[in-house]
């Protein structure tokens, strides 16, 4: 059960990432392709690695309140030091704004997904 529930979770994620990639190539944001593939790359990244940290041996009997705090404080101040590290290499504003946007957007649904589980 938790095998289908992490690829749930994983398609999910790169649904949302290369939905994003598609709203950029439309020509909707005025950014360079390798800063926004970094950015891309960077937020997707963390959000695989923490739904390992969700489902890795997770019990059917165990609830996921716990593993989900650890995971949403651990995505938090991973998305948030990366998007330092481009304030502090004076990237542009865009570039920072589009990456808590994404971030947001991924929290958003992996909230959701994650509700949905516990419902079931």
């Amino acid at each position: 059960m938790n095998k289908k529930f992490l690829l749930k979770f994983l398609f999910q994620t790169f649904l949302i990432s290369v939905i994003y990639f598609t709203i950029y190539s439309l020509g909707l944001f005025n950014l360079n392709i390798r800063l926004v593939a970094a950015n891309l790359f960077s937020i997707t990244f963390i959000f695989v690695l923490s739904g390992f940290i969700l489902f890795f041996r997770l019990l059917d009997t165990e609830p996921i309140a716990g593993r989900f705090l650890i995971m949403t404080s651990a995505q938090l101040i991973s998305i948030l030091s990366l998007e330092l590290a481009y304030i502090y290499t004076d990237q542009s504003i865009e570039l920072i704004m589009h990456g808590l946007f994404f971030s947001f957007v991924h929290f958003i649904f992996q909230t959701v997904f994650l509700v949905r589980i516990q419902k079931n």
